[in-house]
C-alpha cells in the first residue's frame, strides 16, 4: 500500500509541475497581417527605404509577437509579392481569421510631417476596430491623428474587422533615422503597439 501510494503521489507532482512548465498562452485568437504593398509596387519611397521593405519587416515582427502570445497567426505575403486588394482580402477570409491589421507607412513631400493614422472601410464592421489599434499606437510617441475613412478594397472585401495603420512617415527626416539605424528597434516598437492594440481588442 505504501508503495501504490508513493507512486500515486509522484504521479500527481508530475503532472502539476508539467503543468506549471507548459509556456502560458495568451489566446487562440486567429489574426490577419498584411505588409502593404510589394513585388512590383514598391509603395512610398524615400532615399534608401521602401515601403514595400518596411512593412514586410514589422510583419514578421508582428507575426513572431502574435505568435509567441499564442495567436494563429495568417500572413498575406511572406516575401517580395506582387498582390492585389481583392487577393489580400481573399486571404484572410479564406483562413477565417477574425481580425485583419494591414501596415503601412505614410509620406509626404514636407520632411518633418510625421504622425499615425488608422483607416477604416465600413463604420459598422471596422470603425470600432480601428479606433483601437490606433489608440494603442499613441505609444510610438508622434502624434495621432485618430483614425479617418478609406474606401480600400481591401478592407471593403475583408469580412472581418479590419484596420489599415499608416503608422508612421517613411518621409520623415526623423522617422528615417530610426528606420536606418541598423538596430530594428523602431520597427519592433512599431510591430509592439500593434500587438498592444490587437491585445486590447480581443481582451487579452
Amino acid at each position: 500500500m505504501k508503495v501504490r501510494a508513493l507512486v500515486a503521489l509522484f504521479t500527481v507532482f508530475c503532472s502539476m509541475f508539467l503543468v506549471w512548465a507548459l509556456p502560458a498562452q495568451a489566446t487562440t485568437h486567429r489574426v490577419c497581417v498584411d505588409a502593404g504593398h510589394g513585388g512590383t509596387d514598391p509603395g512610398a519611397v524615400y532615399k534608401s527605404l521602401e515601403e514595400k521593405n518596411v512593412t514586410l519587416d514589422i510583419a514578421t515582427r508582428l507575426q513572431t509577437l502574435l505568435q509567441t502570445a499564442g495567436y494563429t497567426v495568417v500572413m498575406t505575403r511572406t516575401g517580395d509579392t506582387t498582390l492585389d486588394n481583392s487577393q489580400r482580402a481573399a486571404i484572410c477570409n479564406n483562413a477565417h481569421a477574425e481580425v485583419l491589421t494591414s501596415i503601412h507607412l505614410n509620406a509626404s513631400s514636407d520632411h518633418s510631417i510625421d504622425y499615425t493614422l488608422g483607416l477604416y472601410g465600413k463604420i459598422s464592421k471596422d470603425q470600432a476596430f480601428a479606433k483601437t489599434v490606433n489608440s494603442a499606437m499613441s505609444g510610438l510617441g508622434i502624434p495621432n491623428n485618430g483614425i479617418s475613412h478609406f474606401a480600400d478594397g481591401m478592407l471593403l472585401k475583408a469580412v472581418m474587422p479590419a484596420t489599415l495603420a499608416e503608422t508612421v512617415f517613411i518621409s520623415s527626416d526623423s522617422e528615417y533615422g530610426l528606420l536606418t539605424d541598423g538596430t530594428g528597434n523602431r520597427q519592433q516598437q512599431i510591430a509592439q503597439f500593434l500587438l498592444q492594440g490587437i491585445n486590447t481588442w480581443f481582451g487579452v
